[in-house]
């Protein structure tokens, strides 16, 4: 089963929501907004940890984050496939963006696709 982690703000909730409703059987998902650690000193190399765990992570962006960006930039920099879904395409070419993750689409469904299509061995 595929393991994804799941990027984003902490108060996208509803993203979080839908993605377990609609693939939560489908794929293994880890959102580390389910087990937040007391110490928010942690809170960053449990993340990374939790990266290095999955076999790609899904960034949800409708606004920027600093969180998301360190997440994205650390999947980058370890080759670890990052799909981001950015609703209204508001950031599809900002360059940190565009340089820095393999595919950027509006809707989960089309970001779902692209992790299986390259799990099936596409888009290399």
């Amino acid at each position: 089963m595929i393991r994804i982690y799941l990027a984003g703000c902490t108060d996208e909730i509803e993203y979080r929501k839908e993605v377990k409703e609609k693939y939560g059987k489908e794929f293994e998902l880890i959102d580390p907004m389910d087990d937040i650690p007391n110490d928010i000193t942690t809170i960053p190399k449990r993340d990374l940890e939790l990266i290095d765990s999955c076999d790609c992570i899904l960034a949800y962006i409708n606004k920027p984050s600093f969180g998301t960006a360190m997440e994205i930039l650390y999947s980058f920099e370890n080759f670890i496939p990052c799909i981001v879904v950015n609703p209204d395409l508001r950031f599809k070419f900002d360059p940190w963006i565009f340089n820095h993750v393999d595919y950027i689409t509006h809707d989960l469904e089309s970001g779902f696709e692209y992790i299986k299509d390259i799990n099936k061995g596409g888009h290399k």
